[in-house]
């Protein structure tokens, strides 16, 4: 992620230049990436957790929204970056929908 960051900010590659062209590019970017952390995160984490399966999935999500939200709050703070309530948005959604999906696999383990 920090690779694609870097890249992106320096406008060093081609690939970046071309896709950030697409509408919504960013938002779409920021659902499937909180997202698929989301999914991996609640599918191999929740089933060891000492608690009932759909708390332990919303514990592991919850910390996940807590870190993506502080994430994009200190983009505040930087110059060369912006505050984004519809990327925290689009986060959020990747978060709950993907890791909906991580439950459904990880209830599977059981």
């Amino acid at each position: 992620m920090v690779i694609f960051i870097i890249a992106r900010d320096s406008k060093a590659t081609w690939f970046f230049a071309t896709v950030g062209k697409i509408p919504y590019f960013d938002k779409v970017g920021h659902f499937f990436i909180m997202g698929l952390i989301s999914l991996c995160a609640v599918a191999g984490l929740a089933h060891r957790l000492p608690f009932p399966p759909w708390r332990s999935s919303f514990i592991v999500m919850g910390c996940i929204f807590l870190l993506s939200t502080i994430d994009e709050l200190s983009q505040a703070f930087i110059p060369s970056r912006t505050f984004s309530f519809a990327d925290l948005t689009a986060s959020i959604l990747g978060i709950i929908f993907l890791g909906l999906i991580g439950h459904r696999i990880s209830r599977q383990k059981d």
